[in-house]
């Protein structure tokens, strides 16, 4: 493939294909998008994917891919959609430099450890972080509050710890929040009734503690709430049954 000089495009989902990628894929110049979800493939994921400082798209979901995510994705400064959930990636997470095109992270189901970048906040447009079913430790990082356009934020499933970040109410825009099964404590902040936009909040299984905050009431679109085996305490606020909209708590 590397030797055809104007490929743009490889896209190979919903297929068998085994065994490595290739690793004179990541020398390619052209490449604008690399869509393998849903195969066999096994070994690491070729370095120097954005040796052109072209790729929009890597999505190499659903697959057996391990190894560390490398460096250049990172730094890959034209990619959009990053999807590389269910392998068994390990190693942490890789810093990412400032990508105002970077749209959509979904890393869902590998062994990917360490902390969450802060590094994150500088892809400002970013709307979707998905990383739940990880190893991820330490605090949710303040700076994801930078991603003012962020609707998604799922974070279960990991070794998180340490309060919600106040800086996450710069978010309001946010449509999902899953935290649940994780270490997070402290009360909710109350400058997080920005949210007016919520449709689902999960913080299930956690040590938050305090009163269940009033101001959930305020959101009208909220359809799943779950508090689920933390420390809350207090009585029930009487505006919470007047969400009309809730289908599950």
């Amino acid at each position: 493939m590397t030797e055809l000089k104007n490929l743009k495009n490889i896209s190979l989902f919903n297929n068998m294909f085994s065994g490595v990628i290739p690793q004179s894929l990541g020398i390619n110049s052209t490449l604008l998008q690399l869509d393998f979800i849903n195969n066999r493939f096994t070994g690491n994921l070729p370095p120097n994917l954005c040796f052109g400082k072209k790729l929009s798209v890597l999505n190499m979901g659903n697959n057996q891919l391990q190894g560390r995510i490398p460096r250049d994705v990172g730094r890959c400064t034209t990619l959009r959609r990053v999807i590389l959930k269910q392998n068994n990636f390990t190693g942490p997470l890789p810093d990412f430099e400032t990508n105002t095109n970077l749209l959509y992270m979904d890393i869902t189901n590998n062994k990917i450890n360490g902390s969450i970048p802060s590094s994150l906040g500088n892809c400002k447009n970013l709307t979707d972080l998905i990383l739940p079913m990880n190893k991820f430790s330490g605090p949710i990082p303040s700076e994801i509050g930078n991603l003012v356009n962020l609707r998604t934020l799922v974070l279960a499933h990991n070794n998180l710890e340490g309060p919600l970040p106040f800086q996450l109410s710069n978010c309001t825009k946010m449509d999902k929040f899953d935290v649940g099964f994780n270490f997070l404590n402290g009360s909710l902040p109350s400058s997080l009734q920005r949210w007016t936009r919520l449709n689902t909040l999960i913080l299930s299984e956690n040590r938050f503690s305090g009163g269940i905050p009033a101001f959930l009431s305020a959101f009208n679109d909220l359809s799943e709430l779950q508090l689920g085996g933390n420390m809350f305490g207090g009585r029930i606020p009487r505006s919470v049954g007047a969400l009309q909209n809730l289908i599950y708590g």
